[in-house]
């Protein structure tokens, strides 16, 4: 999850909703936070969620899609 491939790195950097004013060339910082938050939202998700239920729901839309 915390992995963000090096190929999309810039993409992911260009596509921050960042204010013109407090946009710096920082990639590495921004890169560092955005991999922290991805890691903090995973954190949660497995933790609110039921697994089971969710996959069910998918294979269930799957199907019907």
């Amino acid at each position: 999850m915390i992995d963000i491939p090096e190929q999309y790195v810039k993409r992911y950097f260009e596509m921050m909703p960042i204010h013109k004013e407090m946009l710096t060339q920082d990639v590495g910082t921004t890169l560092g936070f955005l991999k922290l938050n991805l890691a903090h939202m995973h954190e949660d998700l497995t933790k609110r969620m039921n697994a089971a239920e969710m996959i069910e729901k998918i294979r269930k839309a799957a199907d019907e899609g």
